[in-house]
């Protein structure tokens, strides 16, 4: 009866042992999607932040890192289930951490995006060749060469032009020579008018940075 009793307890402490490994591992493979997080690799954070909560209901602050990824991916819908998972969490010692109260900002910063009516998509950096080749193309200008390498980060870019709609919402007023069309893109437009609405539009959505395209 005691070798039984020894077993058993054997048995518990080694489950009780691999459960807190377990869980070391889980917090490792968190802090790795805050790295990613932190160095804008948005889906691959969301994969891993997604793994560490899946694998354990005690890592709470994996479900935030979620949240966050996902809506740096573009995914609000997703963004959002997740936000509301993490306010519903009971877990008083969680409840006092940051990232519980962070989670009230996202949820914020969710709603002022919704309300806006530019939709972005997101794009995923990689590195090209710019400029002319001469092994390549039959003619090159002065002004394209030498070919260089170009990378590019990842960026979100608006799925459509700025429209007459979004731009009276911001500016005020519709420069536009083909008017009655609010669904069409703003044109009229200076360079300069055209950084007074960005910065415009940066202050009433706090949190975002639009800016022009660029080419690399």
């Amino acid at each position: 009866m005691k070798k039984i009793i020894h077993l058993l307890s054997a048995i518990v402490i080694t489950l009780n042992s691999f459960a807190q490994n377990n869980l070391n591992d889980i917090r490792i493979k968190y802090e790795h999607g805050n790295l990613a997080l932190d160095a804008g690799y948005y889906p691959e954070a969301l994969k891993i932040f997604e793994d560490c909560f899946q694998k354990t209901d005690s890592l709470p602050e994996a479900k935030y890192g979620a949240a966050k990824a996902a809506y740096f991916v573009g995914n609000n819908r997703l963004a959002k289930k997740y936000v509301l998972d993490v306010m519903n969490n009971s877990n008083a010692a969680f409840r006092n951490q940051k990232e519980y109260k962070d989670v009230f900002k996202l949820a914020a910063l969710i709603e002022e995006q919704e309300k806006s009516t530019i939709e972005m998509v997101f794009v995923k950096g990689g590195k090209y060749i710019a400029g002319c080749q001469e092994s390549r193309d039959i003619k090159c200008e002065g002004e394209e060469v030498p070919s260089h390498p170009v990378e590019v980060s990842d960026f979100y870019i608006a799925k459509f032009e700025v429209t007459q709609t979004l731009w009276t919402k911001v500016m005020g007023n519709n420069p536009s020579g083909f008017s009655g069309c609010n669904e069409c893109p703003v044109e009229n437009v200076s360079w300069d008018s055209i950084q007074v609405f960005i910065s415009k539009l940066n202050f009433s959505f706090p949190g975002m940075h639009y800016r022009l395209p660029t080419e690399g």
